[in-house]
């Protein structure tokens, strides 16, 4: 991955992946399906979705949702903290 070497320096360097809404789903699936070493998730829509894949995420990885957030219903928001356990 490209990304993995420093621009200034040519060295090996991490990688981490953040977003927020779509973001946040794209954060997810990234910790499922790309070589990164850390994803943070803000209020990621539709991750309920693509729980099947969570067994793959062998990284770190930080979800938050919002407790009354209108577009994350309360039973997804449960599925998600399920799979994650």
């Amino acid at each position: 991955m490209w990304l993995r070497r420093g621009r200034s320096t040519n060295l090996p360097c991490k990688v981490g992946v953040m977003g927020f809404c779509l973001g946040g789903l794209l954060t997810f699936l990234s910790a499922v399906r790309v070589p990164v070493d850390a994803a943070v998730a803000y209020y990621g829509g539709c991750i309920d979705q693509h729980l099947i894949e969570a067994p793959k995420i062998s990284l770190p990885l930080m979800l938050h949702l919002g407790e009354d957030d209108e577009y994350i219903p309360h039973a997804a928001q449960q599925k998600i903290e399920k799979a994650r356990r």
